[in-house]
């Protein structure tokens, strides 16, 4: 009877080019699964069952509805971080990937005032009625950080002139991608967010009762205008700057602020100076004279303004709005 052989156990040795081939699928798997589990949180991610604080990317500061105001039109701006309700903010979604940004405090939403599509229209807050100008998609960012795109302009809501002061105001840009047009969604229940919650900087409370003085630094002039005969008053968390312009038409302008730092126009208190021929250089010139020592004021009672001003340097002319 013959030996039965022995068996032989060893693999068969495989070739340089199958290992090589093996290695290379085992690597991108690898590879593949690393990915999966370190892929950020992307906008599409937000709760709309959550309540956020948005903070700037640029300034540290959260998105506030200033004065804690709960009427149609109440100034946004930022302010240091204390998680109060004017602070909270929840994504209210409008299909197609838009949202509409609404105030815990006040149950208004975000709302490019007016329909405006320029670059540094007013962002305000407003009664929800899912228009176009109060849907906002989020764009991502680095590291987390979103961008809120108004649905009606295409852009991005930002921090004007990039302030980090107190009371910097919100308004819409176009999309550059700038820091103080990236914001933070950092949940107030502490749960996972998109992107994720970070330490909040010391409480301080905005403004109850009346604005501030600006805080930060800023260089004066304020305005590099001639805009004489100033009168300055406050109705509500709104400043408003008047002037006399003598001979030049449309007359005495009228800016607006809610810090007394940033000025925008509001218009003309006198739309045309139909005071004679002379300011149409129709048989003389106005120069030099026109509207002199004028005034701006403001009666609650009857929400009317008022505005004064000499005229040619021998009648008193009253306008209301």
């Amino acid at each position: 009877m013959q030996p039965v052989p022995p068996r032989v156990t060893g693999r068969r040795r495989r070739s340089p080019a199958a290992v090589l081939t093996c290695l290379l699928a085992a690597l991108a798997t690898v590879l593949a699964g690393a990915l999966v589990s370190i892929a950020p949180a992307t906008a599409a991610t937000v709760d709309t069952n959550a309540w956020y604080v948005l903070v700037n990317r640029n300034s540290g500061k959260a998105l506030d509805v200033y004065n804690l105001s709960t009427a149609d039109g109440g100034s946004l701006v930022q302010w240091t971080r204390n998680n109060g309700n004017n602070q909270q903010w929840r994504f209210v979604d409008s299909g197609g990937g838009y949202y509409r940004v609404q105030s815990r405090h006040s149950g208004k939403v975000l709302d490019v005032y007016n329909l405006s599509t320029a670059d540094g229209a007013a962002v305000v807050q407003w009664s929800d009625g899912n228009g176009v100008n109060q849907q906002f998609r989020l764009a991502d960012s680095s590291d987390g950080y979103v961008r809120l795109i108004n649905r009606n302009s295409g852009k991005a809501v930002e921090v004007q002139n990039a302030s980090t002061a107190d009371g910097g105001k919100i308004v819409q840009y176009s999309d550059w991608g700038g820091n103080n047009q990236q914001w933070q969604l950092v949940r107030v229940d502490g749960g996972t967010s998109s992107p994720s919650a970070s330490p909040s900087a010391s409480p301080s409370v905005s403004p109850s009762a009346s604005p501030s003085a600006p805080s930060g630094t800023f260089t004066n002039p304020v305005l590099w205008e001639d805009l004489a005969d100033i009168d300055i008053i406050r109705v509500g968390d709104t400043y408003y700057y008047s002037a006399s312009t003598m001979h030049y038409s449309p007359g005495a302008p009228v800016l607006r602020s809610y810090d007394l730092v940033h000025w925008e126009y509001a218009g003309h208190s006198v739309p045309k100076l139909d005071f004679g021929n002379k300011y149409d250089l129709n048989g003389g010139r106005g120069y030099v004279n026109g509207i002199w020592a004028s005034f701006l004021n403001y009666r609650p009672s009857n929400k009317t303004f008022y505005w004064g001003g000499c005229i040619d340097f021998s009648k008193t002319y009253i306008y209301t709005a």
